[in-house]
Formats: C-alpha cells, structure tokens, sequence
C-alpha cells in the first residue's frame, strides 16, 4: 500500500464515520470498520514497521519543508526520543514557532550538513 493510498482509505474511512454518526446507517458504519481492518492488513503493518524501524536506527533527522502529517510526527518521535533533528526550509514561509524544539533550522542544506558532522 502506497502512502497515498494509505491516505486515501483514511479520508474515506473517516467520512463513513461521520456519515455513520450524522445517520446512523448500519452500511456506514460497515464500511468503516472494513476500511480500519484493512489498515491493519499485514502489508500496511510492514510499512509502518519499516519506517519505525528506520526511525530508531537513525541518528538524525532532516525535516525537508514543506512536508506533510508523517514527516511531522517523525520529527517530534525523533527529537522525544533524544535524537537531533534539524529542519530544512529552501522556501521563505512564515515561522514556526514550535520548531525551537528542533537542534537547527535552515535554509541552507549546507549549513544543515555541517551541523551534522559538527564543523
């Protein structure tokens, strides 16, 4: 499963739910619960688990801007874990008040490098 897909089902099983509390139709409430085991099927769990995995082997992370719900999690799992995160942003865009969390921000990945390897 794609992480398109993946979210792909998400917004339909979330707007079955909805419809499931809006109506109360038993077939909303169905769909809703086929849609919750198949993210739970086996291929979607490798996936996670790669990424998981990925993510604990790491020693930094580089969060490349601008980027979605995932990589934001990832980032914040990270920088909780006791691990460096720094945040690249080529683009001008409005600050981030929250990314003071973060080791380094920059718009240089360059910069971003050297901080990496302590230069």
């Amino acid at each position: 499963m794609t992480p398109k897909e993946f979210f792909d089902k998400v917004v339909e099983m979330r707007r079955c739910q909805k419809e499931y509390f809006k109506n109360k139709r038993q077939i909303d409430l169905r769909i809703s619960k086929q849609i919750e085991r198949a993210l739970n099927h086996p291929i979607a769990q490798k996936g996670f688990d790669s990424d998981f995995n990925g993510m604990q082997w790491a020693d930094v992370c580089v969060m490349v801007l601008p980027c979605g719900r995932s990589a934001n999690t990832e980032a914040g799992w990270m920088k909780g874990a006791g691990k460096r995160v720094m945040v690249y942003s080529p683009e001008k865009q409005e600050p981030e008040l929250m990314y003071k969390i973060y080791d380094f921000v920059s718009d240089n990945i360059f910069r971003i490098n050297d901080k990496i390897i302590g230069v």
